[in-house]
């Protein structure tokens, strides 16, 4: 029947407080009366029943769609049940998850610094590795950030140039003092620590170790480097070489369409996909030199993150710009050189950071971690940027950080691990979390798949794009490539025009 009349517009209600749809229209998404008005030649009843307007109601979306339809008495046309399309659910445990505990949490942490030790120290076989069959079967990152193979490769590129940052200049134009205690730059080194900046942001963009080490550290930028880096792409996902990573987004979005590669039109939409990424990077290019200039004068990276944060795509929880900050860590973006006593063509680096272990950007996963240990729902806060969250979220990662003196050993099976830093307690609440999905099975997790084939050396792979141009020229013209879709598209393809 049409809802009473109303002397106002009602006020929106809280979810609690919607409606129950008619039993008629079960399991629909949104009931609406037609917004077609008809003059009433019903019975007096129902005429009664819908006088002068009715407001036409969405029910589902958080309250009333303010849609006046006519003055006349009216009545509503009969309304269809709309097709509801149903979408596969998880299995999800309705029991509710324990609360866990800061030691159980140090505990895990721990199991998988053994998992490593004994996988690629020892080189135990598999079954050998751990006794806890979920941290055996999940996908889980390294306790140490630094110890993970990407991050392995990116410091390999990035130590490569940092030997030449003091012979940049043949004629060195310092900058000004900045406010941080570290060595002056010159203007040819504020320009190369600029191009550190673009290429860790396009490395974490494409997020695997094959593309960084094909593509290497690029100088520029222009529609030819644009096009090469595209074709080197192309070539390692032709030849079924992942060029985007699943471990976070919106490179794991990418990483679905690379995936999905059934017909020659593949071709096509994955230029589109890649295209994607170079539009995400392109303001980080104009802005690399000023990014790098917040880096020297503060030595902050919560500075310099929170000046990535103003680019678009890099804001929100802040997790993307983190990451490329965090690979600047070891740049000479924050560090100094001294030279070596013994040799003047040696030198050692030095950290010039002042909040390595003051400040870290709390991403989604570690949120959820921290609501874990303190008993919340699990998704309190996940997406909430404001400033008030970031700092409580901040000052319980923080609190969780300083139990390391006494829960974090030196020493595991006989070898020395490293000192953990507060990203990496980050990190592994992200890592918990999937961990205690897993066990009190909430929904679905990633399984550790061990790789089929040996990694190709960074020789190898530069061998297979090193004709890429002739490569990509060949798929183009294959017969059963459409000859409208062998051009690709350049500049402006936003994300949301890909999928």
């Amino acid at each position: 029947m049409p809802p009473r009349r109303q002397s106002r517009l009602p006020l929106p209600r809280p979810p609690s407080q919607t409606l129950a749809p008619p039993s008629s229209c079960d399991n629909f998404e949104i009931f609406q009366w037609t917004q077609t008005p008809r003059t009433c030649d019903a019975q007096p009843l129902e005429r009664n029943a819908c006088k002068k307007t009715f407001n036409a109601m969405h029910f589902w979306s958080g309250g009333f769609a303010k849609k006046q339809v006519s003055s006349k008495a009216v009545v509503p046309e009969k309304v269809q049940a709309p097709v509801v399309r149903r979408r596969r659910q998880a299995v999800v445990s309705k029991e509710v998850a324990p609360k866990p505990s800061v030691h159980e949490f140090y505990t895990f942490m721990q199991e998988r610094e053994r998992l490593r030790i004994r996988k690629d120290i020892k080189r135990l076989p598999r079954d050998e590795w751990t006794g806890d069959p979920i941290i055996q079967s999940v996908r889980l990152t390294n306790v140490c950030r630094e110890n993970d193979r990407t991050t392995h490769a990116l410091r390999t590129l990035t130590q490569e140039q940092a030997t030449i940052w003091r012979n940049v200049d043949s004629a060195p134009e310092p900058l000004e003092a900045p406010s941080s205690p570290r060595r002056l730059w010159t203007v040819g080194q504020l320009r190369m620590a600029g191009l550190f900046v673009f290429n860790c942001a396009l490395w974490r963009a494409f997020g695997t170790t094959e593309f960084a080490m094909a593509a290497g550290f690029l100088q520029d930028w222009t529609m030819e480097t644009q096009d090469q880096t595209m074709k080197i792409a192309l070539a390692l996902w032709h030849n079924n070489i992942s060029v985007f990573t699943e471990a976070y987004d919106p490179a794991r979005r990418r990483h679905r369409v690379e995936v999905s590669k059934t017909t020659a039109v593949s071709l096509s939409r994955m230029r589109r996909v890649i295209n994607s990424a170079f539009v995400a990077v392109e303001p980080v290019w104009h802005a690399r030199e000023r990014i790098a200039m917040e880096a020297y004068r503060t030595g902050s990276w919560k500075a310099t993150t929170q000046k990535l944060m103003e680019i678009s795509g890099y804001g929100g929880t802040g997790f993307l710009a983190k990451e490329v900050v965090q690979d600047l860590m070891h740049t000479p973006l924050f560090q100094d050189y001294e030279d070596s006593a013994d040799s003047p063509n040696a030198a050692s680096w030095h950290s010039v950071c002042v909040d390595e272990n003051d400040w870290c950007a709390v991403g989604p996963g570690a949120r959820r971690g921290l609501n874990r240990l303190a008993g919340r729902p699990y998704k309190y806060g996940v997406t909430n940027s404001s400033s008030a969250i970031d700092q409580d979220f901040l000052r319980e990662l923080k609190e969780l950080f300083e139990e390391r003196h006494s829960r974090w050993p030196t020493k595991i099976l006989d070898v020395d691990v490293a000192k953990l830093a507060l990203h990496d307690v980050q990190f592994q609440l992200c890592e918990f979390d999937k961990y205690l999905r897993a066990m009190h099975h909430e929904g679905r997790v990633r399984l550790y798949q061990p790789p089929t084939s040996k990694p190709l050396s960074r020789e190898e792979l530069q061998a297979l794009v090193a004709d890429a141009r002739n490569l990509v020229k060949i798929l183009e013209e294959d017969e059963h490539f459409p000859p409208e879709l062998r051009s690709a598209p350049r500049g402006g393809m936003q994300l949301a025009n890909v999928f």
